[in-house]
């Protein structure tokens, strides 16, 4: 059963008002760059929980709602969110970008798979595309030996590790109810990483 105080958090964290896009400087110099923001806003009453976990005292969450966005309007959304424990009381923060309409589903099965990644672990997920075949797990084998698993409950996948994953270097295995492995594939696809990333990726 879910923590309804984790859960409000989350809902108060989607539904923050939205902020435009700004330019930033300071010391007299001109502004160099646009400003992080949110230009959208959930509607507390279209948040969805899809799917729940509880690893390492912390909450994961696929959540779906509907958001008012600056540019777009209404939209429905999805987002991975993860929720902690911050001086006694809960916080939520986003595990991967936000998606907006369904794209066209792969033809083989795969996750589309997000996430954030470093000196504190790994946090992400994503939704399962299985094409057609029976997909039971889903496991992220890290370069470094970091294995993470976990079931397809609700056609999504949520992976958490405290346990540094400096490179984001891994293979993905779908499996069946058998545990054969019905589809695989190297994360990120290099064209998923910006110029700036890759660049810092040692060759082998």
């Amino acid at each position: 059963m879910g923590d309804r105080a984790a859960e409000q958090a989350v809902i108060d964290f989607l539904c923050r008002p939205a902020r435009a896009l700004a330019l930033v400087g300071g010391g007299g110099r001109a502004p160099q760059r646009l400003a992080t923001a949110r230009p959208w806003s959930a509607d507390a009453d279209t948040v969805e929980f899809l799917k729940e976990r509880a690893v390492l005292g912390q909450r994961l969450y696929a959540v779906g709602f509907d958001a008012d966005h600056v540019r777009h309007g209404v939209t429905h959304m999805t987002m991975l969110v993860r929720a902690e424990r911050v001086r006694g009381a809960w916080t939520a923060r986003s595990m991967s970008g936000v998606s907006g309409p369904a794209e066209l589903p792969p033809t083989k099965p795969r996750v589309k798979l997000g996430g954030s990644w470093g000196h504190f672990g790994f946090c992400g997920g994503g939704p399962l595309y299985p094409a057609g075949a029976d997909v039971a797990r889903v496991r992220v084998r890290f370069a470094n030996g970091v294995e993470l698993d976990d079931d397809t409950e609700a056609g999504w996948v949520l992976f958490y590790t405290d346990t540094p994953v400096e490179r984001p270097d891994a293979t993905v295995e779908l499996l069946d109810r058998r545990n054969e492995i019905v589809s695989r594939f190297e994360w990120p696809w290099p064209s998923d990483l910006p110029d700036a990333l890759r660049a810092r990726i040692p060759k082998r």
